[in-house]
């Protein structure tokens, strides 16, 4: 699996430092940098930076010397990284509801437990050794490396395929069924001849599936049991993770 780079934000030396002791721990390959103030962290702060954020909730002196705390810091870590997972370290349950209003993967109450942090890790590294997946595509008669995250859906139209990324369609001449077998992420799902569903940019389903991003993306009249069967069990899954 690829590296994750991970930033603790603790003003706490000894509380990072176990934290970096269960990190090493999980025998996951990881880049760990600390950080002791939340400014410091924003100021090196880009999209992509980090795939993991520890991030405590509390900073000493945070309200009196007008340094943002935690919950702060995770709203301007969104404002620059919507795709970063944010977990919380802290000692008290109070702000637990607040890790929904910034998309927060875990809150993590001190002491720490070793086999929370190893359940995230392993959870993160999957996630994004997904989420770094291509799959090469003939475009004008060339090769084009593309994500399987940024396709919503694949549709099929007389001899080519559409496939619809997150901003742009592009074209191939390519069998519907040849892509199909190169989708090897969970999220797809084949659920008519003519298209193939990427189930994370579904909106919502009643008789086809409405896409994020605008599309609709047709359901085969014999196989509805099945997809929205399908579709169901795959939310369940990722609620439960």
């Amino acid at each position: 699996m690829q590296t994750i780079n991970i930033a603790i934000c603790e003003d706490d030396p000894g509380d990072a430092s176990i934290l970096q002791k269960l990190i090493k721990r999980s025998g996951i390959s990881t880049d760990v940098h600390t950080y002791e103030k939340v400014e410091f962290l924003l100021a090196s702060l880009k999209p992509g930076s980090f795939q993991l954020v520890f991030l405590d909730v509390y900073f000493n002196g945070s309200e009196e010397d007008g340094r943002p705390d935690g919950i702060e810091a995770a709203l301007k870590i969104r404002e620059v990284d919507t795709e970063v997972w944010i977990a919380f370290t802290t000692s008290s349950p109070d702000y637990a509801a607040f890790g929904y209003k910034v998309k927060a993967d875990r809150y993590i109450q001190k002491p720490l437990d070793e086999q929370e942090v190893l359940e995230l890790l392993t959870r993160a590294a999957r996630h994004f050794a997904e989420a770094s997946e291509e799959i090469f595509v003939t475009v004008d008669r060339k090769p084009l490396g593309i994500r399987l995250r940024d396709i919503r859906y694949i549709e099929a139209q007389n001899r080519q395929c559409l496939l619809h990324l997150q901003n742009e369609t592009v074209m191939t001449y390519m069998k519907i069924d040849e892509l199909e077998k190169m989708l090897t992420s969970p999220s797809f799902q084949r659920c008519h001849r003519s298209y193939i569903v990427n189930m994370d940019y579904v909106e919502s389903v009643e008789r086809d599936f409405t896409m994020r991003g605008g599309g609709l993306v047709y359901i085969a009249h014999t196989s509805q049991w099945k997809v929205r069967r399908a579709y169901r069990d795959y939310i369940v899954r990722l609620i439960r993770d």
